[in-house]
């Protein structure tokens, strides 16, 4: 399946795409011109953007998208250990643990050392292209599960 199949199949679960530059994390200039609040979950706009060009990478909007991440970075300390299984992606230094949450909750930026928890921004989406080369990937495609008490959201 291609990037651009990916996100029309995110798009059609309610996820909230951005166009993320070619290799790279940040949102795509001249595509998503209002960063972050460009992304969408119109299939037809998702068209548009691999139309004129086809090789960016897709970011999903994490609080539109009634999803909250937890991003191991391996690099910096953090473990898998203890995190209940749910939708598990790998990325460049670790992994996007996604959970489901309403768009009611908030969260704090960190969960323990080596974890931060995304949810007023973005994260990277699988299969995009991390700028080391590695390839964003699911590394468990189970369904998504709540986020519960995880985190002690409020």
């Amino acid at each position: 399946m291609t990037i651009k199949n990916y996100a029309i199949s995110y798009s059609l679960l309610g996820f909230h795409i951005l166009p993320l530059g070619i290799q790279a994390k940040q949102p795509h200039k001249r595509l998503a011109p209002r960063g972050l609040y460009s992304a969408t979950d119109n299939y037809e706009m998702i068209e548009k953007w691999f139309h004129l060009e086809p090789e960016i990478n897709i970011g999903i909007a994490c609080r539109a998208s009634n999803l909250v991440v937890l991003d191991v970075d391996l690099r910096n300390g953090g473990t898998i250990d203890g995190l209940p299984e749910t939708r598990r992606i790998r990325t460049g230094n670790g992994f996007h643990y996604y959970y489901s949450a309403d768009q009611s909750m908030t969260f704090p930026g960190k969960f323990r050392e080596g974890i931060d928890i995304k949810w007023n921004g973005y994260v990277v989406a699988a299969p995009s292209l991390h700028p080391s080369g590695a390839i964003y990937a699911v590394d468990n495609d189970s369904d998504i599960k709540p986020i519960g008490d995880l985190v002690g959201a409020r």
